[in-house]
């Protein structure tokens, strides 16, 4: 097989779909948010590399969330089951985790805390809450969009 064919066949992968969407609108997400948190002094000395280790972070917990419901259903292709089931999972899985690195990096590292007017719940802001919300459904629906063609979701787990 050439070297060609191998890149064709990463690109043909849900995964890499996954990390460059993810990528792309968590870094969106994290320079608009970024107003609303208040960095320890070597981190907001160089915001570039914080925006992009945070953003490096939520690609990390979104693949890693990707492929815990693979292992559940069985299947890597687990996001065209029209049931939503493991949508639904992977958005619970998606919002526990934010929920907990929030917590972990606030109250516990102290790698950062809000600002006055970050709104919160129960001391954790609605912004990064509101982040694993959206961005995974938005995820899930354009992996969806691109992958559905010709695809059936009992691909086997591969």
């Amino acid at each position: 097989m050439h070297q060609h064919q191998y890149s064709v066949q990463l690109f043909a992968q849900p995964e890499f779909s996954l990390v460059f969407l993810s990528f792309v609108f968590n870094f969106i997400w994290e320079v608009v948010q970024s107003p609303f948190y208040l960095f320890k002094r070597e981190w907001s000395d160089n915001a570039t590399v914080c925006t992009l280790y945070c953003t490096g972070v939520d690609v990390f917990m979104t693949l890693g969330i990707f492929w815990l419901v693979a292992c559940i259903a069985q299947n890597r292709w687990w996001f065209l089951d029209v049931t939503t089931a493991y949508q639904y999972l992977f958005l619970g899985l998606a919002v526990a985790s934010s929920i907990f690195m929030e917590y972990l990096n606030v109250f516990v590292a102290h790698d950062w805390k809000y600002a006055s007017f970050m709104p919160t719940v129960a001391g954790i802001g609605m912004f990064p809450i509101l982040q694993w919300l959206l961005i995974p459904q938005l995820i899930v629906f354009i992996l969806r969009r691109q992958f559905g063609q010709g695809r059936r979701a009992a691909a086997s787990f591969k």
